[in-house]
């Protein structure tokens, strides 16, 4: 965009010379507009190393003089090319931030010059101001102006898919839907298309329709291979996958995704989160733990370091290392604040020591949770359970009997309760 826009700020270098010549000049004569404008072609084609510099792109602020294209404004009234002038010098503001200076000029041109070529230009634009000034209403009115009133104007998927994006954030995911699908029809732009469809399968991964989400990514990733996007494509199609129970191509996806180069920090935390838990739930344990080891080597501060230090006591402990894997968790255990993963630690605790036959320290780890998280009551039913097979193997089967009955009795965790009927049902038989 910037490079069209200074392509065509070319085509105004004319009325900027002129204002040149006529400021010097300006009290030696009256030099006519037309001679003016000659004479500024004559000065362009001296000035080459400006021209060399706008063509490339490497004008800085000062040598863009937007005090030259307002001055042009104010002198100027009734040029011809006026309209064209103004929204240059909208868009030079818009440049440097100047929204409120640059929406003034623009408003002037919709307001003045309805039926310029630049009109519609001018309310994408003033839209474009409005939402950098946090003013979306504002913004979302443009847009819908400029759909109604230029609706063969070369913007209107652009506008379409922005309007959507707006709405995405705001919630109204069916009617940004609908807008999606709506402008991807007849776009024949490539990028335009690619960055619609990238919004559209957003919009259904949002909307939770998680399988219709993850064919569009990935249709995504055959047609666009080497898109900008790539990395977030790969993401979102791992994440849809992981929504639909299917943890082997999502982790494809996320093992895909972890191998882009130049991934924003914050996608790459998500990544190799995903990567590590899709990898445990596969049985891949060894790379989970290559994976979450990684993690906290490079994310030091991340909000998610107890997860990942918890699946890396996971990995190590199902890679068949529960030794190696007792003061991973205990590292946990010993955090001052009490959270899912201090529990889960803790009966992790007690099954590795039950792993190796240490089962009195396997109990006092049960029963330290059985006591002293009663706001975790699913875990108390599993670490109860615990008790119950530490008395088994201890050939107390009375005892043993206690314990499953109270699982029954007290506590509704449905996997803890299936697994106690299934030791009284085993004892019974013997």
């Amino acid at each position: 965009k910037i490079k069209r826009i200074y392509k065509q700020i070319m085509n105004i270098l004319e009325e900027i010379y002129k204002y040149k010549l006529d400021f010097v000049n300006k009290a030696k004569s009256k030099t006519s507009l037309d001679e003016l404008i000659e004479q500024s072609k004559k000065i362009e084609k001296k000035d080459f190393q400006f021209s060399k510099k706008l063509r490339n792109n490497e004008l800085n602020e000062k040598e863009i003089e937007i005090k030259h294209l307002l001055d042009v404004i104010e002198n100027y009234p009734k040029h011809a090319k006026l309209a064209r002038v103004i929204y240059y010098a909208g868009i030079s503001l818009a440049r440097q931030n100047q929204w409120d200076s640059a929406a003034l000029q623009f408003s002037s041109l919709i307001e003045n010059y309805p039926s310029s070529d630049f009109t519609d230009r001018a309310l994408y634009e003033l839209a474009w101001c409005n939402r950098s000034s946090e003013k979306i209403e504002e913004a979302v009115e443009l847009y819908q102006k400029l759909l109604k009133e230029h609706p063969k104007s070369s913007l209107v998927a652009k506008v379409q898919s922005e309007l959507a994006e707006m709405n995405l954030k705001g919630g109204n995911i069916e009617e940004v839907i609908s807008q999606l699908t709506e402008a991807l029809e007849g776009v024949k732009d490539e990028k335009l298309r690619a960055d619609i469809r990238y919004q559209l399968a957003s919009a259904h991964l949002k909307s939770a329709d998680y399988k219709i989400a993850a064919v569009q990514f990935e249709e995504m990733l055959k047609d666009y291979p080497k898109s900008k996007l790539l990395d977030r494509i790969l993401f979102n199609a791992g994440e849809c996958r992981l929504k639909l129970g299917e943890m082997e191509p999502a982790s494809i996806h996320f093992t895909a995704a972890a191998g882009v180069e130049g991934s924003p920090d914050a996608l790459s935390e998500s990544v190799m989160m995903r990567l590590g838990e899709t990898q445990s739930a596969t049985g891949k344990h060894s790379e989970a733990k290559i994976t979450y080891a990684g993690f906290l080597e490079r994310f030091k501060e991340s909000r998610w370091r107890r997860n990942a230090s918890f699946g890396l006591a996971y990995a190590t402990d199902l890679s068949g290392n529960p030794a190696d894997a007792i003061p991973l968790y205990k590292a946990l255990v010993s955090s001052d604040n009490v959270d899912l993963w201090t529990v889960r630690s803790r009966y992790q605790v007690g099954l590795c020591y039950f792993n190796l036959k240490k089962f009195e320290e396997a109990l006092v780890e049960f029963v330290n949770l059985e006591i002293n998280y009663p706001q975790y009551p699913n875990w108390q039913a599993k670490s109860v359970l615990g008790v119950g097979r530490i008395l088994l193997e201890q050939k107390k089967p009375d005892q043993a009997i206690e314990r499953f009955k109270e699982v029954l009795s007290r506590y509704k965790d449905e996997e803890a309760i299936g697994l106690a009927r299934n030791y009284l049902e085993k004892i019974e038989s013997e």
